[in-house]
């Protein structure tokens, strides 16, 4: 039996210093089936160093937004469609 794919959401909102301690988590987890979205929600633009090219995360630069729902209902938008649970 598979694993069902979970995707784990991660708005930034300007604090990218926090980023390397959450992306360390994510990536000691195992659990095969899995995708971490970084929703960047900061004017700065993201990108992901090479190391992190095939560890099944993606940077999503969004802009800012008002409130942190904004950010989540967007977010989601960006989620893949073999994802089970968010």
């Amino acid at each position: 039996m598979s694993q069902p794919k979970i995707t784990c959401l991660c708005a930034t909102r300007g604090r990218v210093s926090m980023l390397r301690e959450s992306l360390s988590y994510f990536l000691a987890q195992d659990y095969e089936n899995k995708e971490l979205l970084i929703f960047n929600n900061d004017d700065t633009e993201l990108s992901l160093s090479p190391e992190y090219e095939d560890s099944k995360i993606r940077i999503i630069n969004g802009g800012r937004f008002d409130c942190i729902g904004d950010v989540y209902n967007t977010a989601l938008t960006h989620v893949s469609e073999d994802t089970k649970y968010i």
